[in-house]
Parts: C-alpha cells; sequence; structure tokens
C-alpha cells in the first residue's frame, strides 16, 4: 500500500491524548498496512527506553496483529544525540528541550518527509514521554487493516517534576503503567516504623518494585506514617511508653466530634530525644535495603500537643518540636548514608 497523507488535522488528534501536550500541530495524516510500520531504536538504548519500545510494539501487535517491523514508514525513539543525525534539526531541538522546564522530562516529536517520524528527548525519562504520547497517537486509529499515523510535530514538558495522585493506592504493578502512560510519576507507600526494639525499624520494602516502576519513570516513596498514629501500636505502649504524648491536648482532636475516627491517635512526647533516634534507625534501615528517599509524616490530627513539663516549657507548636526532631534525625542518617534524601510531611 503506498502511504497516504491527508491535509492539516490537529483537532481531532487531540482527542486522543491525556494529557495534551503544551504544543502540538498535525500536518497530515499517513494511511498504510500495519506491516509496512517499522518502530526503531539505537542498540544503545537504555533498559527505560527499551522497555517503552517493547511495550509500544506489544500495543501494535494488539491492535493490528503484526510485529512494527516494516521499512514504508519508520519510527525513530531514541535520545537526541542518538536521532539528530536522522532528522538533522537536533541542535534546534536540544537547544528548546534545555529551556524547558524539567528539561530532563522533555521530549519532541518530529515528521521527516512523509515516510519517517523522530521521537526524541534530551534524556531517558523525555524519551519515555515521548514514546507514551506516540503510543496514544499511534494506536488510536489502529486495525488490522490499517495503520493511521498522525505527521505530528509536538513539543512538550511537564510543569511540575512530580505528579500522582494521593493515597490512590495504584502504586502496583497493575496501576502504574497505567499511570505512567498519562506521564503520571510519583506515589507514596506508607511503611510503618516498626516499636519492636529487636526488630529492624524499617520492615523489608517492595524494592523489586520499586526499581521495576522506575524503569517507568515512575518514583515510588516509602513514607514512615503519621507520628500520632504509632499511639495505635501496642509496641509503642509496651516498650517507649515515655515517648506518648501526655494530657489531653495530645488527642485526635477529631475524635471528640467524631468518636470513631481514630480516637488513639496520639501525638508523641517531640522533646523526647527517642523519637528523633527511632526516625534515623527507620531511614537507616530504608537506606541498608536501597532507597535514597524518604517521607517523614507529622502528626495529622490538629490542633494537638504533648503536655509534658518539657514540651509546656519549651513552649513551641507540636509541629515545630516535630520538625525540629526530623531534621536531626535525618541528619542523623546522613552520616551513614549521605545521598539519602529526607522529606517532611506536613
Amino acid at each position: 500500500m503506498k502511504p497516504i497523507v491527508s491535509a492539516d488535522d490537529t483537532g481531532s488528534w487531540c482527542d486522543y491524548l491525556i494529557p495534551l501536550p503544551h504544543e502540538m500541530r498535525v500536518s497530515g495524516t499517513v494511511r498504510i498496512a500495519p506491516d509496512q510500520l517499522g518502530i526503531v531504536t539505537s542498540p544503545r538504548a537504555s533498559s527505560m527506553v527499551t522497555q517503552a519500545v517493547e511495550e509500544l510494539r506489544a500495543a501494535y501487535r494488539t491492535k493490528s496483529g503484526c510485529n512494527p517491523t516494516g521499512t514504508s514508514f519508520l519510527i525513530h525513539v531514541g535520545r537526541l544525540s542518538e536521532t539528530g543525525a536522522i532528522h538533522g534539526q537536533a541542535g534546534n531541538d536540544i537547544a528548546r528541550l534545555r529551556k524547558a522546564p524539567n528539561p530532563d522530562q522533555a521530549y519532541v516529536i518530529r515528521p521527516i518527509g512523509g515516510h519517517h517520524l523522530v521521537v526524541a528527548g534530551l534524556e531517558d525519562k523525555g524519551v519515555f514521554y515521548g514514546v507514551q504520547t506516540l503510543g496514544q497517537l499511534l494506536t488510536a486509529k489502529l486495525t488490522k487493516a490499517e495503520a493511521v499515523v498522525p505527521l505530528a510535530t509536538v513539543t512538550d514538558w511537564p510543569d511540575f517534576e512530580e505528579r500522582g495522585l494521593w493515597n490512590s493506592g495504584l502504586g502496583t504493578r497493575e496501576g502504574i503503567p497505567w499511570l505512567a502512560g498519562m506521564k503520571l510519576n510519583f506515589e507514596h507507600i506508607n511503611h510503618p516504623i516498626d516499636l519492636n526494639p529487636q526488630e529492624q525499624k524499617c520492615p523489608p520494602l517492595p524494592i523489586d518494585l520499586i526499581e521495576w516502576a522506575r524503569a517507568r519513570a515512575f518514583h515510588i516513596l516509602p513514607h514512615c506514617w503519621h507520628y500520632d498514629f504509632w499511639n495505635l501500636s501496642p509496641a509503642l505502649r509496651e516498650h517507649y511508653p515515655d515517648l506518648i504524648g501526655k494530657g489531653d491536648s495530645a488527642r485526635n482532636p477529631s475524635s471528640v466530634a467524631n468518636p470513631g475516627y481514630h480516637p488513639e491517635a496520639r501525638c508523641p512526647c517531640a522533646s523526647n530525644p527517642l523519637l528523633s533516634k527511632l526516625l534515623a534507625e527507620w531511614m537507616q534501615s530504608a537506606a541498608e535495603q536501597g532507597v535514597r528517599e524518604v517521607s517523614l509524616w507529622l502528626t495529622e490530627y490538629q490542633p494537638c500537643r504533648c503536655a509534658c513539663d518539657r514540651c509546656t516549657r519549651e513552649g513551641s507548636h507540636q509541629l515545630l518540636l516535630e520538625t525540629r526532631a526530623s531534621i536531626s534525625a535525618i541528619r542523623e542518617a546522613r552520616k551513614r548514608y549521605p545521598d539519602l534524601v529526607g522529606r517532611l510531611f506536613l
């Protein structure tokens, strides 16, 4: 089948994209037999790019019934440094993407004549996201009888470095490809501290899942649950009673109006050095397992406050005391793991 190029049809193609690129123009459409299209990438491509291309090829096979190994129309996927020789405009595209927000995740799609399409980024993450856009376009009108390829000129970048759903529960092998396909790239996983003195403070993390997600440009961040939830653990009351916030003011204030709403939640005594010590041990335990970034979740239910003599004399807000203890813990953990990143969540 000879490629057929139709007129500009940008508007209708936008209907197949989530999210929309910042800049996109479709100058025409190529219609060919599915077995005449090929998707190629550099033999030096990273595992992230290779994975994205293989998943795109699999989606193509599912809808068309054939492998994209043809030669009549070629789609080239890779870093701009790899694909630049193909379309001759690498210098302009590199300069443009370097000025974009979050340039490591930015990408371009460029038609070259009526027989080639280039998908490229400065870095692997950008290439990955370019493939996600291409996949939505390429499979939108694909059938076993015909491949319909828009000659799209796209320049795109994310406005936010991290994009995700809060407590979605989709940070799984089933959910991550779906999220990543829409250029979402972030999810927390709750990993409570073990308050039994005989156990490592951070129980075994799903390192395989974290690394598997990373290959899809997706960041899974383990977090230590809210400090006022520690009181729900019998181990805290048994082994660390001095860490429990004192007085009625330390209680979850929401439980007064809603007695069934985490009534046992109670902020810790944040002036007690034990809080910082346990947090440092949790982070070091997590780092030993291979993660290099963790999140610490301060007391959720406000306003509350430990009413012990030391906290009362200190006079600071509960969250300020917890923040100081958390930062101290991060600094302590970084003595053993200098590249460890700690986040605080209010």
